[in-house]
C-alpha cells in the first residue's frame, strides 16, 4: 500500500528532473530568469512611459524585450520626445540594449496595425515550417510592415530564418536585432 505512492512519487520527481535536464541542455534558450527580466521590463517601461508627457502618450509606443534587450517601436511628433522615451527606458538597470525605432510622424491607421499583424502571423507561420529555424528562439515585431527579428540563435538559423522572412508577402525590410551564440 505505501509502495504505490513512493513509486508514483518517484516517478514524479524523475519526470520533473529530466525536464530540468533537457531545458537546461538547449544552448540558445533564455533562462527562466532572463524571461521573467523581460517581462519586468515591459511593465516598468509601459509605466515609465505614461508618466512622461501627455504628447507620448498620445503617440503609439510599444516596448519589446528579448533577453534584456529592448526594442522601441511607434511613432511621435518629434524626435526629442522619441529620446525623451529611450531616456526613460535607459534608467531600467536591467537593459543592456535599446533599439530605438521610434519614428517622428502621426500615429499609424487601425488599417495599418491590422495589416501589420496579418504580416506578423504569416512571419511566425513561414518560420514554423522553414526547416531547421525554431520559432521559439525568436520574437517576430512588425511595426508599419517592417519585421523587426530579436532572438538569441547560431549566425546559420538566423540567417535561413532571416531569408525566410523576407519571402513573406508584406514585410516591406528585416531588421536583425539578434545575440549569436556559436
Amino acid at each position: 500500500m505505501s509502495v504505490k505512492p513512493n513509486v508514483t512519487s518517484l516517478l514524479l520527481v524523475l519526470m520533473f528532473l529530466s525536464s530540468c535536464n533537457s531545458f537546461k541542455s538547449v544552448p540558445t534558450a533564455r533562462t527562466p530568469g532572463r524571461i521573467i527580466d523581460d517581462g519586468f521590463i515591459q511593465r516598468i517601461a509601459h509605466r515609465q512611459i505614461r508618466r512622461l508627457e501627455p504628447k507620448i502618450n498620445a503617440g503609439n509606443i510599444s516596448v519589446h524585450s528579448f533577453n534584456r534587450t529592448v526594442l522601441l517601436t511607434g511613432q511621435v511628433e518629434n524626435s526629442a520626445l522619441a529620446t525623451l522615451v529611450e531616456s526613460a527606458i535607459f534608467k531600467i538597470r536591467i537593459v543592456k540594449h535599446i533599439h530605438n525605432e521610434i519614428t517622428e510622424s502621426g500615429p499609424t491607421s487601425i488599417t495599418v496595425r491590422a495589416g501589420d499583424a496579418l504580416v506578423n502571423t504569416k512571419v511566425r507561420s513561414k518560420l514554423l515550417i522553414t526547416p531547421n529555424v525554431n520559432l521559439n528562439r525568436f520574437k517576430v515585431v512588425t511595426n508599419n510592415g517592417v519585421v523587426f527579428l530579436m532572438g538569441l540563435v547560431p549566425q546559420d538559423e538566423a540567417n535561413r530564418a532571416v531569408e525566410a522572412v523576407r519571402t513573406v508577402f508584406g514585410v516591406q525590410k528585416v531588421v536583425k536585432i539578434l545575440e549569436y551564440v556559436d
